[in-house]
């Protein structure tokens, strides 16, 4: 299990990377700025891997669905919670 940061379109899932906090703080700054949302996953190994194909194969829809079904924990993640 590992935790990831994402960025979730009205499309789908566009990207899902390795938490780390630079990270998280430009997702949110971009997510301010558009129609998308920061958010934070924890998920199992084998389904991140299995969503990272999804989003490589331009299945954003499906990705996000198996986000949202895989993960142990899923939550928003807003500038103000990347810059603390």
């Amino acid at each position: 299990m590992k935790s990831y940061i994402g960025l979730a379109t009205p499309r789908g899932l566009e990207s899902l990377v390795p938490e780390q906090a630079h990270v998280a703080q430009a997702l949110a700054a971009h997510a301010r700025d558009t129609r998308s949302v920061c958010c934070w996953a924890v998920l199992p190994d084998a389904d991140a891997a299995e969503i990272g194909s999804r989003l490589a194969a331009g299945e954003s829809a499906d990705a996000l669905a198996l986000l949202e079904a895989a993960a142990q924990s899923v939550g928003r993640i807003t500038l103000d919670d990347a810059e603390a």
